[in-house]
C-alpha cells in the first residue's frame, strides 16, 4: 500500500476564525491558523529533522508540542499580537530510530486552540520500488504500519533503478550481492535515481539480494528478487 494511504488515519484541526461584536456593535474578526493548511498533518520521514509551517494570527499566542522528539524554535514562546501576524515556525526532529511511526501535535493557543498533527515515519523516503505495508490486518493504522520495499527482476534484466529522497548530507546506498549492484554508493540530501546493475541469473534457482539505504543513523532495505531463466 502506497504512502499516502496512511494519511487518511490523520485527523486534523487545520484553521479557526472568530467574529465577535463589541459594546459598539462593531464586528471584529480574529485569525488564528496554520498556512500553508495541511490537511493530513505534517508528515515526515525517519531521517528528516527539520520543516517548517507558519501560524497566521491576529492575537498573541503560544505554542506547546505534545512529544519530545518534536520541537519548535516558537515553544512555550508568547507571540505579541499583530495585524494578521505571520509567524514561521522551524520545527525540529530527532531522527527515528524507533523501528515504528510516531506521531505528535503542536498546538496554538491564542484566541481559540489549534492543533496541528505531525507524523514521523519509521522508514526512509524510498520512491521506487513503492513501499508496501505488510500488516495487512492493520491497513490505516500508521503505528501499526509494517513496511517493506519489494522489487522483483526478470533473468535477464540488466539494468534498472532506485529513486528516493533523503534529508541528510552522507547517506549510502549498498548491495549484498555482487550480482546487483549500485551505481553511485553515497548521497548528499536530496532526491536521487540511482541505476542498479544487474547480471543475467543462469543459476537455475530464483535468488536474492538486499539493498541498504542508510541515512542520518535509519536503514531501509530494499528486497531483490531475481527469477532463473
Amino acid at each position: 500500500m502506497k504512502k499516502n494511504l496512511f494519511l487518511a488515519s490523520l485527523a486534523l484541526l487545520t484553521s479557526v476564525a472568530f467574529t465577535s461584536c463589541d459594546n459598539d456593535d462593531t464586528m471584529e474578526r480574529h485569525t488564528l491558523q496554520f498556512y500553508p493548511i495541511k490537511a493530513a498533518g505534517m508528515i515526515a520521514y525517519a531521517d528528516q529533522t527539520v520543516d517548517t509551517i507558519r501560524v497566521i494570527a491576529s492575537d498573541s499566542w503560544q505554542l506547546t508540542s505534545s512529544a519530545d522528539w518534536l520541537t519548535c524554535d516558537k515553544t512555550n514562546e508568547q507571540i505579541p499580537v499583530g495585524k494578521t501576524y505571520s509567524t514561521l515556525l522551524h520545527l525540529q526532529y530527532t531522527a527515528n530510530n524507533t523501528g515504528k511511526a510516531r506521531r505528535g501535535y503542536i498546538s496554538v493557543k491564542g484566541y481559540g486552540q489549534i492543533a496541528m498533527p505531525v507524523a514521523q515515519y519509521y522508514w526512509l523516503n524510498i520512491i521506487s520500488p513503492a513501499p508496501v505495508n505488510t500488516n495487512y490486518s492493520q491497513p490505516d493504522n500508521l503505528e501499526q504500519a509494517v513496511i517493506t520495499f519489494p522489487l522483483g527482476l526478470e533473468p535477464t534484466e540488466a539494468d534498472t533503478a532506485v529513486t528516493f529522497t533523503v534529508y541528510a548530507d552522507g547517506a549510502t546506498l549498498t548491495s549484498s550481492a555482487d550480482w546487483a549492484q549500485v551505481e553511485t554508493q553515497s548521497f548528499n540530501a536530496g532526491k536521487h535515481r540511482v541505476a542498479l546493475h544487474v547480471d543475467a541469473n543462469h543459476t537455475g534457482a530464483e535468488r536474492l539480494a538486499t539493498l541498504t539505504l542508510t541515512s542520518n543513523g535509519v536503514r531501509s532495505q530494499i528486497a531483490l528478487t531475481q527469477k532463473a531463466d
